[in-house]
């Protein structure tokens, strides 16, 4: 049976858009422990490769990809997957840059293209995650009072400290719920 380019890109969206940056590590990881250190594929090895030619020689460094945060990473490597047919001088229509950068090839090595944009981009969710993780010096929050580690508010259950997660949540008011540091009896 013979699908068209369009059914398979439409196909291909739909399923990396239900594929979670953490499924795409772990199949990668998963890959990568069963292959012994002596019998790495070609493939892995092209892929790496060609990662740290798009650092080394292009400049991409993590500074660089941090600022393609809008999935354009991810959609730069759909484009080489799907570059099935021979080159024709002009990037697709969802390609994210200009057309300068469409450099497409042969389907082996646009596929390892598009694994190298894959893993620039999971490498980049991890940033963004890890960034996201971990507080921030609270001297560059703002404010003075320290973050709670017991309710400040009164028995009644107002707290006016800036940093009570029942006023981040907007509770009590909406659910009835009160802080959840709140240690009374």
């Amino acid at each position: 049976m013979t699908y068209s380019r369009e059914y398979l890109e439409k196909m291909n969206a739909e399923a990396i858009s239900r594929c979670s940056p953490k499924h795409i590590e772990s199949v990668i990881a998963e890959l990568i422990s069963t292959a012994s250190a002596q019998a790495v594929p070609d493939a892995v090895r092209d892929v790496l490769a060609e990662r740290r030619r798009q650092v080394e020689a292009e400049g991409f460094k993590p500074e660089h990809d941090d600022q393609h945060d809008g999935g354009e990473l991810a959609l730069a490597a759909a484009c080489y997957a799907l570059a099935c047919d021979p080159p024709h001088g002009r990037s697709p229509n969802n390609w994210p840059w200009s057309e300068s950068w469409w450099k497409p090839a042969d389907d082996r090595r646009n596929l390892v293209k598009a694994g190298a944009l894959i893993l620039a981009e999971i490498e980049r969710l991890d940033r963004a995650a890890l960034r996201a993780s971990t507080p921030a010096d609270d001297s560059q929050k703002g404010g003075d009072e320290p973050l709670l580690t017991s309710c400040a508010a009164a028995r009644d259950g107002d707290c006016t400290h800036a940093k009570c997660p029942q006023l981040r949540d907007g509770e009590p008011t909406k659910t009835g719920r009160y802080c959840p540091l709140d240690k009374h009896d």
